[in-house]
């Protein structure tokens, strides 16, 4: 097997439990808390991970890129309430 049909799967496979389990939460936490959770654990796990990868931006944002990155947020803030 290619190593990138192994890595595909995985993938696959991480996606799939990353659905699965929120929604095993939401029978016990409100659907608010549990993405709240949610996202602390990807923070818990993604930064350590970043750091250690030694991950760093390696090319500018333009304007474009910016401004769409302000209109995420404010779609975030506006519509998660």
């Amino acid at each position: 097997m290619d190593n990138w049909v192994a890595s595909s799967l995985l993938a696959l496979v991480c996606f799939g439990l990353w659905g699965f389990f929120p929604k095993l939460a939401t029978h016990y936490l409100t659907p608010q808390s549990a993405i709240i959770y949610e996202i602390a654990g990807v923070m818990l796990a993604g930064i350590p991970t970043l750091y250690l990868v030694g991950r760093k931006l390696e090319e500018t944002i333009t304007l474009k890129q910016g401004i769409g990155i302000v209109l995420a947020l404010v779609a975030l803030l506006l519509f998660t309430t």
